[in-house]
């Protein structure tokens, strides 16, 4: 049935009819097959499961899909841009310094792209394998952050202030600049 993309149990298909109303709270991989569009319908009632490779415009899809998805499908509502943010990426003691110091991203942006950033911008050897927060640590008021935290996340528990992050870079023991840079090493 279409309820077995759902993984553990026997792991064979799953009656999705059959399920009480904890038992659908397992653990999902990705199905093999074309994915499926999930939502209730307009009257609140009921699931719709459609496959999304299949419509085509009619009449009865649109009434079976929230009006929302409708109107960013037909361009009658744009989807925003994601709200930015602007902070400062400035060096610990000692450490290289970037050339620009003030950089604007969105605020759903993750530290571990920072340190992607950082590691880009010094020209650091990343070995296969290693991650980002591996060479460089980012700190906000002397605080080591999360490298799953976003900005938004670190600007609110943080930060805790109203102009813009001031997040600070190091590099970890063992991180190397690639040859023929001229910056040096940590």
């Amino acid at each position: 049935g279409e309820g077995d993309a759902r993984g553990g149990g026997g792991g064979g298909p799953v009656d999705v009819n059959a399920l009480g109303p904890c038992d659908d709270a397992g653990v999902f991989r990705a199905p093999t097959r074309r994915p499926l569009l999930m939502c209730e319908a307009p009257a609140g009632a009921a699931t719709v499961l459609m496959r999304s490779a299949g419509l085509e415009g009619t009449d009865a899809e649109e009434a079976a899909l929230p009006e929302w998805v409708v109107d960013v499908a037909a361009g009658t509502y744009a989807v925003p841009d994601s709200p930015k943010t602007s902070f400062y990426l400035t060096p610990s003691e000692g450490m290289p310094s970037l050339s620009q110091g003030k950089v604007t991203a969105p605020r759903v942006l993750g530290v571990r792209k920072v340190c992607s950033y950082v590691i880009n911008k010094l020209n650091l050897e990343q070995r296969p394998g290693m991650k980002p927060e591996d060479l460089v640590e980012i700190l906000c008021n002397g605080t080591a952050l999360d490298p799953g935290m976003s900005l938004a996340t670190v600007s609110t528990f943080v930060w805790k202030k109203g102009d813009d992050v001031q997040l600070h870079y190091r590099l970890k023991k063992g991180a190397a600049v690639k040859a023929d840079t001229g910056i040096s090493s940590a």
